[in-house]
């Protein structure tokens, strides 16, 4: 789905360019207004089909790792990170904190701030806002104090690749906070999806080859009696 929305979004820049090279100022004014606009929900939809994606592995997995402690006896440890397929381990979300990568001085992966861009266009107006001091004048900010719990979270994260209430554009800057040369370049978005999907599953195959033949001594000798 990137491929036709990076599409649309260059032909949005492209008039964009027509119109501050033909003019007046106000058309230029209307015509870059409503096409960064356009833009910003063209990648708000293109996030979300990273969450779709995102939410595909995740259910997928809980799946293969519940069956696998059913089977061995033991839970599924990821990057350090242990408890998966466990009785505690319900929904998998953890999971989006792996991610098969030495660790950074980010509070957040790459692939959280995926999920929690989508979740910004999908919710944000639902947020709670509140207005502190700046200066002579007052911003708004969200208001971590009444936020919800899966709120909190996502605004920290958000926040940390420069979104804001009273910022603009607030998706294009989302995608240059993670590697996007241009507004449109969701390459380094889809890249960390996939490397994310196969470190996962290099790793958990390894897990499973591993535990299969620790029992499989046993198992012979059950066969033979």
């Amino acid at each position: 789905m990137h491929h036709p929305i990076q599409g649309e979004i260059k032909r949005t820049l492209d008039r964009i360019g027509r119109a501050e090279r033909m003019g007046p100022e106000e058309h230029i004014d209307h015509v870059n207004e409503t096409s960064r606009l356009l833009i910003e929900e063209l990648l708000g939809v293109a996030f979300a089909a990273g969450q779709v994606f995102l939410t595909a592995v995740r259910t997928r997995f809980v799946a293969l790792a519940r069956a696998y402690h059913q089977e061995f006896g033991t839970e599924l440890t990821l990057g350090g990170m242990a408890g998966f397929g466990g009785p505690s381990d319900i929904d998998g979300y953890r999971l989006f904190k792996y991610s098969g990568k030495p660790p950074t001085q980010k509070s957040f992966t790459a692939i959280e701030a995926i999920n929690a861009v989508a979740n910004y266009w999908k919710h944000h107006e639902e947020w709670p806002r509140t207005l502190k001091p700046r200066g002579k004048w007052l911003k708004t900010v969200w208001n971590d104090k009444t936020a919800k719990r899966n709120q909190k979270r996502t605004i920290q994260i958000v926040r940390g690749l420069g979104m804001s209430p009273s910022g603009v554009w607030n998706l294009q800057k989302a995608v240059k906070a993670l590697g996007g040369r241009r507004e449109y370049d969701l390459t380094p978005v889809r890249r960390t999806l996939q490397a994310w999907a196969a470190s996962l599953l290099k790793e958990t195959e390894a897990q499973i080859s591993v535990a299969n033949k620790s029992i499989q001594p046993t198992r012979s000798k059950y066969v033979r009696r």
